[in-house]
């Protein structure tokens, strides 16, 4: 059965309903549903967004000699140098992962990337 055949069947099927019902039911969109409104799961956690927010709004901050403030603040560093210390060790990783695989005297033997060294000394000459 040739695609011209069936053309109009699949047309006659599809009316705009269904087409929107088949968009909103994509796997990828759905999976949003889960954290939205439309999940009777998370309305206790609307609820109490607003209340925070309504809190903020109206609240203070701490004071400076609160133990939490400079709790926060130690363990705000310890992040800090904990993700600086991951992108220094994957750039580590990287720079030796590079060197090794393009620095390669085996390498070097078989392809001419750096071209003949010799020549380029002699040119200048």
């Amino acid at each position: 059965m040739s695609f011209s055949m069936a053309s109009p069947w699949i047309r006659m099927v599809n009316t705009p309903v269904t087409a929107e019902a088949t968009r909103q039911l994509h796997p990828l969109r759905a999976s949003r549903y889960l954290f939205s409104d439309f999940n009777p799961c998370m309305w206790p956690v609307q609820f109490w967004a607003d209340r925070i927010k309504e809190k903020r709004a109206h609240g203070k901050p701490a004071a400076e000699d609160n133990p939490y403030v400079s709790w926060e603040k130690s363990m705000s560093d310890m992040i800090i140098d904990g993700l600086n210390q991951f992108r220094d060790a994957r750039d580590g990783w990287s720079e030796l992962m590079f060197k090794a695989i393009y620095e390669n005297p085996g390498l070097k033997m078989i392809t001419d990337f750096y071209g003949d060294e010799n020549a380029d000394q002699q040119k200048a000459a």
